[in-house]
């Protein structure tokens, strides 16, 4: 094997510097990348949150009457589910207002 140059060393160096620097700017682009990445995951998030919110607006369980839902809750009660007012009360504001019903507890 024989002995570089000193010009050899030096182009070798300067490769070096170079491919360093590319490195680095791989690295920022990456950085920039993931971050919107983040952002855009958080976007669809939001979205994904709002489509579920319009689905539980339209949804026929939330149409339901009042008189039936309570109809329902008593039900559950006659079949000895007496957590029924509790956990159903945190579906939505109607359900709450069912369960709240005289006849439910």
């Amino acid at each position: 094997m024989s002995e570089l140059t000193q010009e050899e060393i030096l182009a070798a160096h300067h490769d070096i510097r170079e491919h360093e620097a590319i490195v680095d700017a791989l690295e920022a682009r990456i950085r920039a990348l993931s971050t919107e990445i983040q952002e855009l995951r958080k976007e669809q998030q939001r979205h994904r949150k709002s489509i579920n919110q319009c689905r539980g607006a339209i949804s026929v369980v939330r149409r339901i009457p009042e008189d039936v839902l309570i109809q329902i809750f008593e039900h559950c009660l006659h079949i000895n589910w007496t957590l029924a007012p509790l956990v159903v009360s945190s579906v939505c504001r109607a359900w709450r207002k069912a369960a709240r019903a005289p006849r439910v507890w």
